[in-house]
């Protein structure tokens, strides 16, 4: 079975079962033609094209020193709705939210020589530069912080509920469960590590942050993508595996396929014989 060069959008959950299987000796391949990529996305593809200079009103919204290389695409009618996990890849990265302080050359550069530690099962206390830092955002609506906050592993990303700028005590959001992924309890959420905590935070998903190379901000309540300087083409996840192969679809290849953009698993194989090259 042979496609030919195209993007052929999105390919969700198509299933493969013992009716689709070959056999040793009449193996099916699904392959490209070889006139060009053939491509399944289970998101939205943008081009230069899309994106468009954002207006004198929208730059207040962000640090005025990088105003002039923000664009914007609009993703009304595009995408359903954007969440927490819908995430911005280009060509050749993932790219990260925008945030504060900026990664640089593959690494992490965060806030160093401070201490924070934890009140009750919900906040924690900034201390050293970071208080002035927070009070200095124009909102912590949609903020999120990421460190050493709860096992000890610099993953554990929280959204910010409130913040108390008189006693410096930040606040997370512990009333969307949704936030901390499947299969974890939030009485188990105890801020502890505190010897772990010292050395690194950084804050994204705020228009403040917009200032670096493949740094991007999506304002979800009105479907738009900001990114700073784009360059080339990119693509919006959304939720969805491409495909399912189910026990008993056996002896199947995929040659020269290109399945782009999902924060799902992409493929789920449970069959015998299958090669994808």
């Amino acid at each position: 079975v042979a496609f030919k060069a195209g993007d052929y959008g999105i390919l969700d959950n198509a299933t493969f079962t013992a009716k689709d299987s070959g056999s040793e000796a009449v193996p099916v391949t699904y392959c490209a033609y070889g006139d060009g990529d053939v491509i399944f996305c289970n998101g939205v593809r943008l081009t230069e094209n899309d994106f468009e200079p954002i207006t004198d009103t929208e730059a207040s919204m962000f640090p005025s020193e990088a105003v002039k290389k923000i664009y914007k695409a609009n993703l009304n009618g595009k995408i359903s709705e954007i969440t927490s996990s819908t995430l911005l890849f280009s060509e050749k990265t993932v790219c990260f939210e925008a945030r504060y302080p900026n990664k640089r050359n593959g690494r992490d550069h965060s806030f160093e020589g401070y201490t924070t530690t934890y009140n009750e099962l919900e906040s924690i206390l900034l201390q050293g530069p970071l208080p002035s830092m927070v009070e200095s955002f124009s909102t912590v609506k949609g903020l999120k912080v990421t460190g050493f906050l709860r096992t000890g592993w610099l993953v554990d990303t929280f959204p910010v509920k409130s913040y108390d700028a008189e006693n410096g005590i930040l606040a997370f959001d512990f009333d969307d469960p949704s936030a901390f992924g499947n299969g974890y309890q939030l009485s188990h959420f105890v801020l502890a590590f505190e010897g772990r905590m010292q050395d690194t935070v950084f804050f994204h998903n705020l228009p403040d942050f917009l200032d670096d190379t493949d740094e991007y901000w999506f304002d979800s309540e009105n479907k738009l993508l900001y990114i700073y300087e784009p360059q080339g083409n990119y693509s919006v996840s959304s939720n969805g595996t491409f495909m399912h192969i189910n026990d008993g679809a056996d002896h199947i290849s995929f040659v020269g396929l290109e399945f782009n953009t999902t924060t799902e698993s992409a493929i789920f194989a449970d069959a015998d014989y299958l090669t994808f090259e």
